[in-house]
């Protein structure tokens, strides 16, 4: 399974940040983003894509305030709370979005003032979200993020360690239980974890929604068979990440993914052989 999920996300991730390129070009068919002409309506440019979130969040109206938390294995992890910048006050319920795989919580700002975290708070939620020990936000109090050993993990520790550790803090912070939001791998962790953590579950969580949660995978045998290959020749190479965020490997799955039209067909349809077709338009 963690070799399906790691394959699912290497390539869910590459043509998601190619489709955004250099520029932050957005293009409603995939034939806009190679059009160079003055006439193409199609495309837009969005500024905040790749910015880190506290811009993001000002951009619009709101402030983010970073917390470090610590993790009862030595990760240090940053979670952000947002706070309206026109009254300068947190709301009075309190949920928690958390992010999926090989994403960060940029992902539930990426609609503009239309955002979800937005949404919330001007709604009169005292939002935070959080960010799983991968994404760039976070470090360890003593092992590099460019030593293997910093990358040894998996979803359950993700589950065991790093919800717990932002649930804890959360409500040392509030004195309330929330209300989680979870994507994909944020569904997964939160079933491990009300699966082995009942009584912590009771204590800190009010009720879960999860959003495309990865719990039941009924036939991903090409899919793991491919992605168990992969993890075997990356551990043979000595890497310890998988996928990188430096922006050397961005540039490598831009360059291909969007040197033509038929390269960004060929990286969408390598997704829907894997994981299956879908009947509607890719959102650009």
């Amino acid at each position: 399974m963690s070799g399906y999920l790691s394959l699912y996300g290497i390539l869910c991730f590459s043509i998601s940040y190619s489709l955004s390129d250099e520029k932050n070009k957005v293009c409603d068919t995939l034939e806009a983003y190679f059009d160079y002409s003055v006439k193409n309506n199609h495309c837009k440019s969005i500024l905040d894509v790749n910015s880190p979130p506290e811009l993001i969040a000002q951009s619009y109206g709101y402030m983010l305030e970073s917390h470090r938390v610590r993790t009862d294995d030595g990760y240090i992890l940053t979670t952000y709370r947002v706070r309206n910048m026109t009254d300068n006050s947190y709301g009075s319920k309190v949920i928690f979005f958390q992010h999926g795989l090989m994403l960060n919580s940029r992902s539930y700002m990426s609609n503009g003032n239309n955002s979800i975290v937005f949404y919330f708070t001007k709604h009169g939620y005292d939002v935070w979200m959080g960010n799983f020990r991968d994404a760039e936000f976070c470090s360890h109090e003593a092992i590099s993020r460019n030593d293997p050993k910093y990358w040894d993990f998996s979803f359950h520790e993700n589950a065991l360690y790093d919800l717990p550790a932002n649930f804890k803090y959360i409500y040392n912070m509030t004195g309330k239980k929330m209300t989680y939001v979870g994507h994909s791998m944020g569904g997964t962790t939160m079933m491990i974890y009300g699966a082995l953590r009942g009584e912590d579950a009771e204590k800190y969580i009010k009720n879960a929604l999860l959003l495309s949660p990865a719990v039941y995978i009924k036939y991903p045998y090409i899919p793991t068979l491919i992605g168990l290959i992969v993890l075997n020749l990356v551990r043979w190479a000595g890497i310890g990440v998988l996928l990188s965020s430096s922006r050397l490997s961005f540039q490598i799955q831009i360059t291909f993914c969007m040197h033509s039209i038929t390269t960004l067909k060929l990286c969408l349809r390598t997704v829907e052989f894997l994981f299956g077709p879908s009947k509607y338009p890719v959102e650009p």
